[in-house]
């Protein structure tokens, strides 16, 4: 036909009804076909690399972070975290005063006051929901009211004496504070309920401010608690702490669990026992709080 022949004489290629007819042709289905086959694998491969690539930023990011974690234990160890004077971590500050910090050799002498005690409940209920804190035992977020010694011990008292291994007394003291009360108690009753029950009995007591209750959980050293716990009762720091106090007190939470521990109860069975070697005027006492305000 004459457009046909005008195409091919125009000398710009194959008209498009020849390039059609070629594309259609078998041929030309192969050459398709071919050149997406080797599209799609060049595609593959250029993912694969990308995978490659990405796992090999993720495996250095982990390195990095590795690195990272061994160099923050490395200047923990070799200097205090803070000014406070006796490697307190920073987060810790408020719970210890300038230049506080000691060593004490007896763990019959590491009392606590309820001061020092009241400036703990306060730095749980400052602090408790601003920090997140959850529980080590089910994962639950943890609240100022229901914070109780156990998680005290995994949220505070360890990480904050981690640097300097040392029982949470020796942290805040700046001596030894030989206890005037024996505290006979649970672990597991809420701190706040705990610290109040004792600021009461200081009350009532009329003890001086610097008058000492000795608490176990702050007592003794909680990095090698071992230490501290003979194999006869007799001769633990918790025998020699009641030896040297003119009493002790029981704090029962609302379930009285305490009274069901034998720990408690060999406490309370020297403490009413005179042929257990406690002087014949020396003091039982027994509180509990409803809430914090009660006691």
């Amino acid at each position: 036909p004459r457009h046909i022949m005008a195409g091919i004489g125009g000398g710009r290629g194959p008209p498009p009804l020849l390039t059609l007819a070629a594309a259609a042709s078998p041929r030309g289905q192969a050459l398709s076909q071919e050149r997406l086959h080797g599209r799609v694998e060049q595609l593959e491969r250029a993912l694969e690399a990308e995978r490659e690539r990405s796992a090999q930023l993720q495996h250095d990011l982990d390195a990095e972070r590795r690195r990272a974690t061994d160099l923050e234990a490395e200047l923990a160890n070799r200097s205090p975290a803070t000014s406070t004077g006796m490697g307190v971590p920073p987060e810790f500050a408020d719970l210890v005063d300038n230049h506080a910090g000691c060593s004490i050799d007896d763990t019959a002498d590491r009392g606590i006051t309820p001061d020092q005690l009241q400036r703990l409940a306060d730095f749980i209920s400052q602090g408790c929901l601003r920090r997140g804190w959850r529980s080590s035992r089910d994962g639950n977020p943890l609240e100022p009211g229901s914070m109780n010694l156990y998680d005290a011990k995994d949220h505070i008292i360890k990480p904050a004496t981690a640097h300097r291994q040392c029982s949470y007394v020796e942290l805040i003291a700046r001596q030894a504070q030989p206890p005037k009360w024996f505290v006979s108690h649970w672990w597991g009753e809420p701190i706040l309920l705990f610290v109040s029950c004792l600021r009461q009995h200081a009350l009532d007591r009329k003890l001086r401010s610097s008058s000492a209750y000795w608490v176990c959980a702050y007592a003794n050293n909680q990095h090698s608690v071992q230490d501290d716990i003979a194999e006869d009762p007799a001769e633990s720091s918790f025998r020699r702490a009641m030896a040297s106090a003119v009493g002790t007190v029981s704090v029962l939470d609302q379930t009285s669990t305490c009274l069901t521990r034998v720990w408690c109860a060999y406490e309370v069975w020297v403490s009413l026992d005179p042929t257990q070697g406690t002087s014949s005027d020396y003091k039982y006492d027994i509180y509990t709080a409803l809430d914090a305000t009660s006691a």
